[in-house]
């Protein structure tokens, strides 16, 4: 049964909204319409089904299957296991350095990890965006390096960042690889 059909579908524009982890403002934004006109329908202001809402409602679940999918997955887990899989995913061994890449404080992952707490889904979906880009773009650096001959480039390079900060202009080969990869990973994301 659709949305349209159900007799109380105040009801089930709610439970769509939540099960795809969004809020009010959220959705109002996806379907071109504002907070309060969410707000009105969901709390039976709004009595009469309005079915270009409901029309664009079911397009916007069509499309956000797959993030339904991973949303019902991301709460089913626990932070501890996010965090290990992040870290796996981004081949990186410290928390500290996996804060640092999401621009979060170092103690918040330690609490996440200890289960003290845990991010709103909408941050949680955030972390998981920047991880799956930067696991992308780590895999595209390493064959861009392999296409410049460069295999041993990537671990030299990673034992060097966790050394030392690197230089800005770098002479040495590897460097240059990875700055060049770096910059065709940029220019592919642009086109």
């Amino acid at each position: 049964m659709s949305i349209a059909d159900s007799p109380e579908w105040a009801k089930e524009v709610r439970r769509t909204r939540i099960r795809l982890g969004l809020s009010q403002e959220e959705l109002a934004n996806l379907l071109g319409v504002k907070r309060g006109k969410i707000v009105n329908i969901e709390n039976g202001r709004i009595k009469s089904p309005q079915y270009d809402l409901l029309q664009k409602l079911e397009e916007l679940k069509a499309n956000m299957s797959h993030y339904v999918q991973r949303f019902e997955e991301i709460r089913a887990t626990s932070m501890r296991d996010l965090i290990d899989d992040w870290k796996k995913r981004l081949e990186i061994e410290k928390d500290v350095d996996l804060a640092e890449l999401l621009h979060v404080a170092p103690y918040s992952i330690k609490r996440w990890r200890e289960g003290e707490g845990r991010p709103s889904t909408q941050f949680i979906f955030e972390y998981e965006s920047k991880v799956e880009f930067m696991e992308k773009y780590l895999a595209r650096t390493r064959d861009n390096l392999k296409r410049e001959g460069a295999v041993e480039a990537l671990s030299a390079v990673q034992k060097y960042f966790a050394e030392q900060n690197p230089p800005k202009e770098c002479k040495q080969p590897f460097f240059e690889a990875l700055r060049r990869a770096k910059m065709q990973f940029e220019d592919d994301m642009l086109v």
